[in-house]
C-alpha cells in the first residue's frame, strides 16, 4: 500500500491534528480530534451542509479521524479569502457576493433559541484562557489608566469589564441565533464562499458572528493573528506583506487597519446585519456584541506570550468599544470611522 498512499503534510495544533495525504495521486484532507470535538465536527458539518457550500465528507472512522474532499482550488497563496486580501486594496463584487450569501442564510435561519457548539470559543474559555489573561500583570496594572488610541481618549476599566464578562456568560439564555460556523475568518472561507471549518458550527448568536467578524478584520487578520498564529498561514504567507504597523509610546497607541478591512466591516454591517436587525425585536444587541468582542480579545491569544505593545493595543481596542453605549448600527459605524479616521 505504501506505493499508493503518501503523506503530503501534517499540522499539529492545540485543537486537532490535520493534514493531507494522497491515494494514487488523489488528495484527501483529514482531521483527528478529541472525543468532544469529533462529535461537534460531525454535528456542525451536518447542519452547515444544508445551507452553505462545503467540501464532501468521505468518512468518519476510529481514533476520531474524519476524511474530507481536498479542494484543489486551494494551494500556496491561492484559494482562500486570506489570499484575496493579500493582493487587493479595495473590495470587489466577488467579496460582496460572499457577504450576500451569508445574509441569505441568516435570513432563512434566524431564530430566538439557545446557542450551539460555539460555546467552545466562549463559555468554555472562561476558566482557562480568560482567567489566564485577566491575571496578567499588565492587565491589572493598566486598570484605571487613561490612554490615547488613534487620538481618542480611552479609560481602561479592565476589572469592570472582567466582572461584566463573567456575569454575562454565567447563565444560559435564549438569544437571536443564525446558522454559521462561528469563526468567519479568512482561513476558513474559500474565494467562492465555501466553508472549511465545522467544529463550532450550528446555531450561533447573531452578535457573536458579528463581533468575531469585526474583531478579526480590524485587529487580528493583518496583525495579531499573523504574529501569534503563524502556523495557520504557512501556505499563505503573502498576507504578511500587509501586516499592520503598531506604535505604542507612554500613554499613546496608534493602529490603523488597511481601508479594505474597515470597508469589509462597514459592508458587513450594511449588507448582512442591518437587514436582519431591522426585522426583529433586538434592543439589547450591543450588549451582546461587546461581550462577544471582549472574549475575542481576552480569550484567544495568551497575554503571557505577547509583547507589552500588543497587550496594550488589545486592551485599548477593547475598551473603546466596550465603554460605548451604542443604540444603533449607524452609531457603531460612526464610531468605527472616527476611531480610524475615515471620512463620512
Amino acid at each position: 500500500m505504501s506505493k499508493y498512499i503518501r503523506n503530503i503534510s501534517m499540522n499539529r495544533n492545540k485543537n486537532n491534528t490535520n493534514g493531507v495525504f494522497s491515494i494514487s495521486n488523489e488528495k484527501v484532507f483529514y482531521k483527528q480530534l478529541n472525543d468532544l470535538d469529533y462529535a461537534r465536527e460531525l454535528e456542525g458539518y451536518d447542519i452547515l451542509k444544508k445551507y452553505y457550500d462545503v467540501v464532501d465528507q468521505y468518512a468518519s472512522m476510529d481514533r476520531n479521524i474524519i476524511l474530507y474532499e481536498y479542494d484543489n482550488n486551494i494551494h500556496k497563496n491561492n484559494g482562500l479569502l486570506v489570499d484575496y486580501f493579500a493582493v487587493n486594496n479595495r473590495l470587489a463584487i466577488d467579496y460582496v457576493n460572499i457577504l450576500k450569501k451569508y445574509k441569505d442564510v441568516f435570513d432563512k435561519t434566524i431564530k430566538y433559541n439557545k446557542k450551539g457548539n460555539c460555546r467552545m470559543f466562549f463559555e468554555e474559555r472562561i476558566n482557562t484562557r480568560l482567567k489566564n489573561n485577566t491575571t496578567n500583570k499588565l492587565f491589572i496594572e493598566l486598570d484605571g489608566k487613561i490612554l490615547d488610541f488613534n487620538n481618542n481618549k480611552v479609560k481602561i476599566e479592565n476589572r469592570k469589564i472582567h466582572q461584566e464578562i463573567i456575569k454575562y456568560f454565567s447563565s444560559e439564555k435564549n438569544t437571536w441565533n443564525i446558522i454559521s460556523n462561528a469563526d468567519p475568518n479568512d482561513m476558513n472561507i474559500g474565494l467562492d464562499g465555501k466553508l472549511f471549518d465545522y467544529t463550532a458550527g450550528g446555531y450561533v448568536p447573531l452578535m457573536c458572528e458579528f463581533a468575531v467578524f469585526t474583531c478579526y478584520n480590524l485587529i487580528q487578520a493583518e496583525y495579531l493573528s499573523l504574529k501569534y498564529n503563524k502556523k495557520a498561514f504557512k501556505e499563505h504567507k503573502k498576507i504578511y506583506k500587509c501586516i499592520n504597523k503598531v506604535y505604542v509610546s507612554k500613554d499613546r497607541v496608534k493602529h490603523i487597519p488597511r481601508n479594505i478591512r474597515i470597508d469589509a466591516v462597514l459592508n458587513y454591517i450594511d449588507i448582512v446585519i442591518a437587514p436582519i436587525i431591522k426585522r426583529i425585536n433586538y434592543d439589547n444587541w450591543y450588549d451582546d456584541f461587546k461581550n462577544y468582542l471582549a472574549m475575542k480579545i481576552l480569550a484567544v491569544y495568551d497575554f503571557n506570550k505577547m509583547s507589552k505593545k500588543d497587550i496594550i493595543l488589545s486592551i485599548t481596542f477593547l475598551s473603546i468599544f466596550y465603554n460605548e453605549k451604542i443604540t444603533s448600527l449607524s452609531e457603531l459605524k460612526r464610531l468605527i470611522k472616527n476611531i480610524y479616521g475615515v471620512k463620512e
